[in-house]
């Protein structure tokens, strides 16, 4: 079966979430593939050279000029750094901390421009670190030891990841701060029904072959061919738009969701080069497909989905029904605010604020009039879910409230039937689908209870990572087929 290297890409990097792996894509690039594809031979001093930046320019004395009180004159000291290229990094670095902010602030521009030079060999560079990383010889800890204090975007982090690799020593991955949480969480609409979040743990990504062996074998992968695709026609396009690293999902679904209506938002916040991933979107979709608001370009790739990129560290996507509105405008305008309307929804916020949101994972419901045609929930009037970590696993945590103590019984014994079946169904797909072993092992896991109007739910899922249980939506099809790559179809009218 062929698959385009998008295809490829977004297989290697949902499967990688799924099983608790690493959240950046660079980690699921194999690297002896890499360096075979970039015919160098791998050893420290190769990867030294790989990462050898020039020696420092002496551009003390331009820098004094760019305070300069002649506008030709700083001009002319601005085109002279630049043409040192990298070698102006290491003093400009240190003169956009300058205390006059006439230096600093052109020293931040200066930089911005020559790192966006430096940009176009970053994941070669990334590789070269995570190689020194995997070769584990303390003659590469002296290689990595300056760059822990890099400014270079990525470089600094996986370089403390290698040489803690090599020197044996804890290193606790950074993850997103609450105000960055919160942040992303109140951008939401008002007429959100369905909000959670997802900080995603990074770490050591599980292998693309032990990946591959876990998927279903009706799928009819050639683990060759999925190699041989990142390498020939994904790696040339991950490395013109770089590095990308997921931290943090928001999600919400409308109130009025339905097969004909509503709409679900999702909000990625990490780092990525937002300018380049766009540039390719662009030769990749049809004038009528990118679509301005507000001056930042919204990519409608069908009347399903829109996506923007406001920023470096945060991605916008939105889909519904086909040619339904979406509240693209309502997302942009409260991007650039800083705010969207979600706390004019007094309900849906009491439940917010009673949810632990320093964990992992949580989630809060108000059923409404749509959710209540849903079989089980259409018993609760409120459901609120937390997932935390405990020794290598996550922990679910799920309550329900309801009006009426009978009908919140007899939801829950619905649910008891609806898990034996699931597990009846899954139990004998373990032998020869792998993956589903975890998900197996959560239905078993799962406690049920009543006291009153209230139900509550707890389950064991055995992956660190709460972004396994996006796996089974992301990863593969419940059917045990992967689609083709479409054809090209004739163009569509544009999207209203």
């Amino acid at each position: 079966m062929m698959m385009s290297w998008v295809t490829a890409l977004m297989l290697m990097f949902s499967s990688g979430l799924g099983s608790g792996g690493g959240n950046e894509l660079v980690l699921y690039i194999p690297i002896e593939e890499y360096w075979k594809a970039k015919g160098v031979e791998v050893s420290v001093e190769a990867m030294r050279k790989e990462l050898a930046l020039p020696e420092p320019a002496d551009i003390r004395p331009l820098l004094t000029q760019l305070a300069s009180m002649d506008a030709a004159e700083r001009k002319e000291a601005a085109e002279k750094i630049l043409a040192h290229g990298p070698a102006a990094v290491y003093h400009l670095e240190r003169a956009s901390r300058s205390p006059d902010p006439a230096i600093s602030n052109e020293a931040r521009a200066l930089l911005s421009r020559i790192r966006a030079e430096i940009r176009n060999n970053e994941i070669r560079r990334l590789m070269a670190i995570r190689t020194l990383g995997q070769l584990d010889d303390p003659a590469g800890a002296d290689v990595l030891r300056p760059l822990v204090v890099s400014e270079e975007p990525f470089i600094a982090r996986h370089a403390r990841i290698a040489l803690a690799a090599i020197t044996d020593e804890p290193y606790d991955m950074p993850g997103p701060a609450d105000v960055v949480m919160d942040s992303d969480l109140w951008l939401l609409p008002a007429d959100v029904g369905f909000v959670g979040q997802i900080r995603l743990a990074g770490g050591h990504p599980t292998g693309l072959d032990e990946l591959l062996s876990q998927l279903p074998p009706d799928l009819q992968i050639d683990p060759r061919e999925i190699r041989n695709r990142i390498i020939s026609d994904a790696l040339p396009v991950i490395e013109r738009m770089g590095n990308v690293r997921l931290d943090a999902l928001t999600f919400a679904i409308s109130q009025n969701i339905g097969d004909n209506t509503g709409y679900v938002v999702l909000i990625g916040h990490g780092r990525f080069n937002a300018a380049a991933v766009s540039a390719i979107l662009r030769e990749h979709l049809r004038p009528e497909q990118i679509q301005k608001e507000q001056d930042l370009d919204v990519f409608r790739p069908d009347g399903e989905v829109a996506v923007f990129f406001p920023s470096d560290n945060r991605a916008v996507l939105l889909a519904g029904p086909r040619h339904q509105p979406l509240p693209v405008a309502a997302l942009v305008t409260a991007v650039q605010a800083g705010e969207g309307q979600l706390k004019q929804n007094q309900a849906l916020c009491t439940i917010i604020q009673n949810v632990d949101r320093s964990q992992p994972l949580w989630a809060a419901v108000v059923i409404g009039d749509n959710y209540r045609q849903a079989p089980v929930i259409r018993a609760f009037d409120s459901i609120s879910l937390v997932g935390r970590r405990e020794n290598g696993a996550t922990i679910l945590e799920a309550r329900g409230v309801g009006s009426d103590e009978q009908t919140v019984r007899n939801a829950v014994e619905e649910l008891k039937g609806h898990l034996q079946a699931a597990i009846a169904r899954m139990e004998p797909m373990t032998q020869h689908v792998p993956i589903v072993q975890p998900y197996l092992d959560l239905f078993k896991s799962i406690q049920l209870a009543t006291d009153g109007k209230t139900a509550t739910m707890s389950g064991k899922l055995s992956i660190p990572s709460p972004a396994a249980l996006l796996f089974p939506m992301l990863g593969w099809r419940t059917d045990g087929r992967i689609e083709a790559e479409p054809q090209p179809a004739a163009p569509e009218a544009p999207v209203p």
